[in-house]
């Protein structure tokens, strides 16, 4: 495990709820992490304690893309793929079935 010292100055500086601190600190390390490709989702969904689904939301109100390569993405067109749509849901064997 890791400490990290913040001068008091510099945490009386901070525009944040204080109530929330350590939690909205540990979220934009995170996502900091994530966006410079330091951390992988998975860790950096770890790191901030939160579902990788909520992970994702907090990138987008942040405006941070997904670190996406072609690798991956060669590789969830070959994954199934389900599409929900009017309350029902439709599993597709490749990308191909979509098009």
């Amino acid at each position: 495990m890791l400490s990290l010292t913040i001068p008091d100055s510099v945490l009386h500086s901070l525009k944040l709820p204080e109530k929330t601190l350590p939690s909205d600190l540990m979220k934009l390390l995170s996502v900091k992490l994530y966006e410079k490709g330091a951390l992988g989702i998975g860790k950096a969904c770890e790191l901030c304690g939160k579902s990788r689904m909520e992970f994702l939301q907090v990138l987008k109100e942040e405006g941070v893309f997904l670190n996406y390569d072609d690798a991956e993405l060669d590789r969830d067109l070959v994954l199934p793929v389900i599409v929900v749509s009017d309350s029902s849901a439709l599993i597709a064997l490749s990308s191909k079935a979509l098009f």
